[in-house]
């Protein structure tokens, strides 16, 4: 089985909150198998100061960025998921297939 660890930056820390950037891990029977993948997400709405002061991503390093879902399908397509920090990213997360809580 393959499995895409998954960690995001989003527009905050409510469940409701966009992502605006992912980084993904490939792994395979334990091991990595790719080269990290990383994008940049443009969001339905701008990004808050208050997020934009924690990951320092701004409107203008989304500007050109395709959606969450044409973002995450480019390179996790239908595989097994799994997210750091679930509970907090879950919302965002979801909607792109299904997850599994890293521990």
């Amino acid at each position: 089985m393959i499995i895409r660890a998954i960690d995001v930056e989003t527009t905050g820390l409510d469940p409701t909150d966009e992502v605006v950037e992912i980084a993904a891990y490939h792994i395979h029977d334990g091991h990595l198998y790719t080269t990290p993948y990383h994008a940049m997400v443009k969001p339905a709405r701008s990004i808050p100061v208050t997020a934009c002061a924690v990951h320092h991503i701004t409107d203008a390093d989304v500007a050109e960025a395709p959606p969450w879902n044409t973002a995450i399908a480019r390179r996790c397509g239908r595989d097994q998921r799994a997210a750091h920090r679930l509970s907090r990213q879950k919302a965002t997360a979801a909607s792109a297939g299904s997850l599994s809580e890293a521990r």
